[in-house]
């Protein structure tokens, strides 16, 4: 069913196949005007997904892999260089979706969701400052956002081909914001155990001041590897499968 693909399109699961037929029944289809029935097919699709669906070769939702983030330095309280590659991202499986706004005429998707938490599990390198310290090391982290709330936009384009029309995603944004964060960073400063946990705790003490420097960077990286994910599958799939009109 179209709504299938939109659900994957709005949390963006990490898939490039062809998925060339008999969707599962139990997936609402909608007019593409209907925002009503399109948010609440979204909604109804998330726990479908979390598992994924192998026999559509269709991976898990929950959790979410990103092969590679790099996120720059931020501006005063953190002038550190990051890349965490194997990222792993559980909890998006639990979003509720709040508001939705899809115009393919206007070429744009956005919508605004909560959700409990969304963690990420993966392994970071890392080089530059926090706060006044000097920074560095490499290994496994954990990075934990409580009470999380989100907007996120896809601004889309039509191309034709094979005489069929189909929308590609040309610019994404996030924004979110949380009620609290907690990081974990293991082998910092080479295994130094007494000033990786001093650190962790600074990181701790200090968890909004170092969210809001450093957010913009992740959820940038974020939007993109979605969108470039999103552009492979549905270069592939003509808007007139993708909804009831």
């Amino acid at each position: 069913m179209a709504i299938f693909y939109f659900s994957i399109f709005c949390f963006s699961i990490c898939f490039g196949c062809f998925l060339a037929v008999n969707l599962p029944s139990n997936f609402k289809k909608c007019s593409r005007k209907d925002f009503v029935c399109l948010k609440d097919a979204i909604q109804d699709a998330l726990p479908k997904l979390k598992n994924g669906i192998p026999e559509l070769e269709v991976p898990a939702l929950d959790p979410l892999s990103i092969p590679k983030m790099v996120i720059p330095p931020g501006g005063n309280v953190v002038q550190l260089e990051q890349i965490y590659t194997d990222s792993a991202y559980n909890g998006i499986s639990k979003a509720k979706i709040e508001k939705l706004d899809f115009d393919i005429d206007k070429g744009k998707i956005e919508f605004q969701y909560t959700t409990p938490y969304i963690e990420l599990n993966g392994t970071y390198e890392v080089n530059g400052r926090i706060l006044t310290l000097p920074v560095f090391g490499k290994g496994p982290c954990s990075i934990r956002l409580n009470e999380v709330t989100g907007n996120l936009r896809f601004d889309l384009e039509t191309f034709t081909k094979d005489s069929e029309t189909y929308i590609r995603g040309k610019r994404s944004q996030m924004v979110i914001d949380i009620k609290q964060g907690h990081y974990k960073f293991d082998n910092l400063f080479d295994g130094n155990k007494l000033l990786g946990d001093n650190l962790n705790m600074v990181l701790n003490d200090n968890w909004r001041a170092i969210f809001d420097e450093i957010i913009s960077g992740y959820a940038q990286a974020y939007a993109d590897g979605m969108m470039e994910v999103m552009n492979k599958l549905f270069e592939k799939i003509p808007i007139r499968e993708m909804f009831s009109d």
